[in-house]
């Protein structure tokens, strides 16, 4: 009688020890990575040096991508909108945009406090004139429209600090308007992940759009 009881009482603990096991598991994904929730939307970390997150900031070194894909398809379009602060001399914020699931071949865009880049196949072409208005000392909100339907990727940029409005009037970056190529995004993305990566930078807001611009 005592050896079923305790029998009874070990399967009891074994049961309840599995009910909070999976009760405690709702920070993670089915990659087995560490998800959370960030201005509404669902982040996983890729990597991390000094990484802090939370609901409404994202601080430090390390990686995170946007669990939901940007789009159904590669050869589709967003909009993406980021608050930012450079923290250091040596921070930097990167876009990555319609990346494939091993979170390479995207469209990128990278900006530091001396030099803004955009990057794909394997290219990257030099925009930092484009941004020149830019007061990177405290932060920054910009907006980015990526139509990667087009070949090469056209990339359309706003900075939300000179208008709120989004549109061909307040562009301060449009890849497609460049003379000779010279600022044209070299190449485009061939799949539907985005991710940001920070270095010694806070991010405090995002948004995640359809594209806000008819190609032009």
């Amino acid at each position: 009688m005592k050896l079923n009881f305790r029998l009874n009482s070990a399967c009891f603990v074994l049961w309840l020890s599995s009910i909070i096991s999976g009760c405690s598991d709702n920070g993670g994904g089915s990659d087995g990575t560490t998800t959370t929730t960030f201005r509404n939307i669902e982040i996983a970390i890729v990597s991390e040096t000094d990484l802090k997150e939370s609901s409404d900031s994202v601080e430090g070194t390390g990686s995170v991508k946007l669990v939901s894909p940007l789009a159904e398809e590669s050869q589709a379009g967003a909009h993406i909108g980021l608050t930012f602060q450079l923290l250091q001399d040596d921070s930097e914020v990167t876009l990555v945009t319609f990346a494939s699931s091993d979170l390479e071949n995207g469209v990128n865009v990278k900006w530091t406090k001396t030099a803004t880049t955009v990057s794909a196949s394997g290219q990257s072409k030099d925009i930092t004139s484009k941004l020149s208005g830019i007061d990177w000392s405290g932060p920054v909100s910009l907006r980015v429209d990526i139509h990667n339907n087009e070949d090469p990727t056209h990339m359309i940029m706003w900075n939300q600090s000179l208008s709120d409005k989004v549109d061909e009037a307040n562009e301060i970056y449009n890849s497609a308007e460049t003379e000779d190529g010279d600022f044209q995004v070299p190449g485009r993305g061939h799949g539907t992940i985005g991710m940001l990566t920070l270095k010694n930078a806070t991010v405090t807001d995002i948004i995640v759009l359809g594209p806000q611009e008819d190609d032009h």
